[in-house]
């Protein structure tokens, strides 16, 4: 089905953005020329600290004029990727963010250009307060800056670095294409990424093994693809951390929100820690979930934990045992039910709800 043809009640609702088209048509030429305008500030923020202020003011206008028009074409791609105005509108909307940047890559090395003690004499007055933490940022990536006419062709190539997740995102989101499969009530259904988690999760292992073979059989014919576009992605992350001075592209990519390396390690090394509870708990979760020819198409890497209240004056009554295992517990279930009485009572959890 079309995302035209749904029921425009479980459609994103985008009039709050903006009417219609021809608004957003205004606003993307509101802000062309907003960015137009910044090419009269490069060599003016190290004049005076209101010169830096009515530049940082500027800088902010300009971008927020950009981002808005940019995550509304945005948003319409990512709801119908398939519609080709949609497509047009996402590509001008990155092409003129692409084209901000450009126009603002002179900022920091511009303000890294005046005198430390200067920048933080105006940093410390109230009327700057708004744009410290930003300044402090660029000064914190002093190290990794370039030159203003570096920094621009670095901004310049930003759309082009773009290409390995569009890439993916179009032949995922849109060229793929599942088998239909069968529900639970044997009705024959297409499968889509949407659905794809509430087949997997079905009472009928027969809907969970046929959404399991659909899916991954899929995703496994365009695997070399799939290679192609990471080792893409690899290649321009490597790039930007090398031409920047990075010790790696992980270390780039912290940087940014100025998380260190070493957070990063010390998560890997606790996940490798607690392995061997997970190599524990997994065969558990198999052998609940094996099927009978020993295959297994659907088992949660999560562990969760549920706490059961038990009537032990009714077990003691019925002469049943306190279950033991999950075996068990289905037994105490069936006896109880055989003699009238709600063996259990849940909420809507979904995970129970699979299993009993």
């Amino acid at each position: 089905m079309k995302r035209s043809e749904m029921d425009p009640r479980f459609q994103w609702d985008f009039t709050h953005i903006y009417p219609d088209k021809a608004h957003w048509e205004a606003a993307m030429t509101e802000a062309e020329k907003a960015v137009e305008s910044l090419s009269a500030l490069p060599g003016t923020l190290g004049q005076s600290k209101d010169a830096l202020k009515k530049g940082l003011e500027q800088l902010a206008d300009a971008s927020q004029k950009v981002e808005i028009p940019y995550i509304y074409a945005m948003l319409h791609r990512a709801a119908d990727g398939s519609e080709p105005a949609y497509q047009e509108m996402e590509a001008r909307g990155m092409s003129l963010a692409v084209k901000a940047n450009a126009a603002t890559s002179f900022l920091d090395p511009e303000i890294l250009a005046i005198p430390k003690e200067q920048l933080d004499a105006w940093m410390a007055q109230e009327d700057m307060a708004v744009y410290r933490h930003m300044v402090e940022d660029i000064s914190r990536g002093r190290a990794h800056t370039l030159s203003a006419d570096k920094e621009k062709m670095l901004a310049m190539l930003g759309e082009a670095a773009d290409t390995p997740s569009s890439a993916y995102e179009m032949l995922t989101n849109v060229n793929m294409v599942f088998p239909k499969i069968h529900n639970e009530a044997g009705e024959e259904v297409q499968l889509t990424s949407g659905n794809f988690g509430v087949y997997r999760e079905s009472r009928s292992r027969a809907v969970r093994e046929e959404a399991f073979r659909a899916m991954f059989g899929t995703y496994r014919k365009y695997g070399d693809t799939f290679a192609a576009l990471y080792g893409g992605q690899i290649k321009f992350d490597t790039f930007f951390a090398n031409v920047r001075g990075y010790g790696s592209s992980i270390e780039a990519y912290l940087d940014g929100g100025n998380v260190p390396v070493s957070v990063y390690d010390s998560l890997i090394e606790a996940v490798h820690e607690s392995l061997p509870a997970m190599k524990e708990y997994l065969p558990q979760v198999m052998d609940q979930m094996r099927w009978e020819d020993g295959s297994i198409y659907y088992a949660s890497t999560s562990i969760s934990a549920f706490a059961l209240f038990c009537n032990m004056d009714l077990l003691k009554e019925k002469k049943i045992e306190v279950p033991q295992n999950f075996g068990d517990f289905k037994k105490a279930c069936a006896a109880f039910s055989a003699n009238g009485k709600k063996p259990l009572i849940v909420n809507q959890d979904l995970s129970l709800g699979t299993v009993i």
